[in-house]
């Protein structure tokens, strides 16, 4: 993919700095008008301003709407052990990264990972040539919401790290109904789409061109998730 003069302001050709930096300034505007602790009504002056901003960064997303699905590979047995690694890490490496906390995964679950064909079915699931992103970028991490209040505000990722993110439900603690739990949140032209799913569910986007979060967790609420964070062969192949 060769780099025209027509393409210059195209966000997709945006490499290193100036591309965390787009990020940044999207992120940064979005946080200035709505805030994910309190959701707007559809009909929300709020709610239009999301969906217009969608509307401009939709014509670049490699993903362009969210999916969500229930992936073969996340048997039980790979449950088990995704969710033993978890609950290790967390009580020895995890860290607080905003409202919440990280941790990158062991090199036994990135040797499972690759074992499992990951990138191979998120290809298929997306129509892509990808490349995972390794762990020591944070970009294939746990995620840990477990303190009442923990949540993720609405962001763009950095494209120049990631493109396209899968994020795979571990664990799940809360005695709520569906539709009162905290869930993760996804801007589109149609409006911000609500996504509560399951142990062994995962949702796949573009990060980097969609608006996302998560809304916070309450008492007694416990949510682990599994980032996987990949790259598109050809942006990787131009750098």
């Amino acid at each position: 993919m060769s780099v025209s003069e027509a393409d210059v302001l195209d966000p997709r050709f945006l490499q290193g700095e100036r591309a965390r930096l787009f990020a940044i300034a999207w992120t940064r505007a979005t946080r200035a008008m709505a805030d994910i602790r309190a959701l707007p009504a559809p009909d929300d002056p709020e709610t239009e301003c999301l969906r217009a901003m969608a509307g401009h960064l939709a014509p670049y997303s490699s993903v362009p709407v969210p999916i969500l699905r229930t992936p073969e590979w996340a048997s039980e047995s790979v449950m088990e052990v995704l969710a033993a690694n978890a609950a290790r890490i967390a009580e020895q490496s995890a860290y607080q990264a905003e409202q919440k906390r990280n941790s990158p995964v062991s090199k036994r679950v990135e040797m499972l990972l690759d074992r499992l064909g990951v990138v191979e079915y998120v290809e298929k699931e997306c129509g892509l040539r990808l490349v995972r992103v390794p762990g020591e970028m944070r970009y294939t991490s746990y995620i840990f919401y477990d303190a009442p209040g923990s949540f993720l505000q609405w962001h763009l990722d950095a494209r120049h790290i990631v493109d396209v993110s899968l994020l795979l439900c571990i664990d799940r603690l809360d005695d709520r109904d569906a539709d009162e739990a905290s869930a993760t949140y996804a801007v589109t032209p149609t409006g911000v789409e609500r996504f509560h799913f399951q142990p062994g569910q995962a949702l796949i986007f573009d990060g980097a061109f969609t608006l996302h979060g998560r809304s916070p967790v309450a008492e007694g609420e416990n949510v682990t998730i599994l980032r996987i964070g990949f790259r598109l062969a050809d942006a990787v192949a131009e750098v």
